[in-house]
């Protein structure tokens, strides 16, 4: 199961339920901000994620949590590498 700040990747931007148009591209990288409990047809769990500078106008929708897998933790060791401050070179003369 996701939970809050979860880095997740969409693997599902098909449309929702009753055709409902979908804000998400698959392959995204998005950060779970809410998990919810199951209510749709009372065995699927909800998330809700950040928008990714996507203009939701405030609303952010609970999609379907099968449609998303987490960040694999190899996935992440890229950006916390590229984060990291450069090594400080040394003068030589």
């Amino acid at each position: 199961m996701f939970h809050v700040g979860q880095f997740v990747v969409c693997v599902d931007d098909g449309p929702g339920a009753g055709g409902d148009p979908v804000v998400l591209r698959r392959g995204y990288v998005y950060t779970v901000l809410k998990v919810t409990p199951p209510r749709w047809n009372g065995c699927e769990w909800g998330v809700n994620v950040d928008a990714q500078g996507e203009d939701f106008t405030g609303y952010f929708p609970d999609y379907r949590a099968d449609r998303f897998r987490p960040l694999r933790d190899e996935s992440l060791s890229v950006f916390r590498q590229a984060l990291e401050p450069a090594p400080k070179q040394t003068e030589t003369a």
